[in-house]
């Protein structure tokens, strides 16, 4: 089966799940506390068909379900993890418009995406792949490798801060925290 993953928006107006047997990523409006999924969703795209339309279609690649879903704090943009097959297989970090989710950006991450995060102006995201943190402006379109590795990382809420954690150090039995 495909990992599910699902979010509310930080003012919990909106629910988004990735899920199901042909694995999309759709958004729903919430009454109170309660999203209204047996409503239309307001967006939804298939995974595997913006996966497909990435990949050379020389190359094999196998969907394997969702990772870390977030909507950054504005509430205008979401970001999905699509975790592909293999030991060596390159994850995409999928960044849509909400509510319509229409892509505003596909980037292929080196390795397995293993966290994600919002900064707290919804300018930029912050993700770890293959051990190491990147940062990603939105207005650039390009991630940039960090200073330092990552496997878990956190943005601040309200102030320019991140948090991330490695623990996959070498010759190491403790983890590093990088802020």
């Amino acid at each position: 089966g495909v990992s599910p993953a699902f979010a509310w928006s930080a003012n919990g107006r909106l629910f988004a799940a990735a899920c199901g047997k042909e694995p999309t990523l759709s958004i729903w409006r919430c009454n109170g506390n309660q999203p209204l999924i047996n409503e239309r969703p307001l967006g939804t795209v298939n995974a595997k068909a913006v996966g497909n339309s990435f990949f050379d279609p020389d190359v094999e690649a196998v969907f394997a379900g969702f990772g870390s879903l977030v909507f950054s704090p504005d509430g205008r943009h979401i970001a999905l993890t699509l975790k592909y097959a293999g030991d060596w297989a390159d994850d995409l970090l999928f960044v849509g418009e909400v509510p319509t989710l229409q892509q505003e950006l596909l980037v292929q991450a080196s390795g397995t995406i293993t966290d994600c995060s919002w900064t707290f102006n919804s300018r930029k995201l912050v993700y770890s792949a293959g051990g190491q943190a990147y940062e990603l402006p939105l207005e650039e379109e390009i991630s940039s490798p960090l200073p330092f590795s990552a496997e878990l990382s956190r943005c601040h809420d309200w102030w320019p801060l991140c948090a991330s954690y490695s623990w996959w150090l070498r010759n190491s039995s403790k983890g590093r925290l990088a802020i």
